[in-house]
């Protein structure tokens, strides 16, 4: 039924959709990432490097259990 909607971008796209979760705090007290994964536009700037320090981040987490399980296994 969706997709009979006429301007229905708002919850038909990726985008659209993220944007929409990101302004449900405006009519809602629930926090987006209670019950969705964290979700970025990469064509806006913000978010994109929102998006680069997230991924860096659990990169070096990563790294840094690897590393752990290393030493722990020695």
């Amino acid at each position: 039924m969706v997709n009979h909607f006429k301007a229905n971008a708002c919850i038909t796209t990726k985008a659209g959709l993220s944007l929409t979760l990101l302004n449900l705090h405006y009519y809602n007290n629930k926090e987006v990432d209670s019950f969705f994964p964290k979700c970025y536009r990469l064509n806006n700037i913000e978010e994109k490097q929102e998006f680069i320090e997230e991924y860096k981040a659990c990169k070096a987490e990563s790294v840094l259990k690897r590393l752990v399980i290393k030493m722990e296994s020695k």
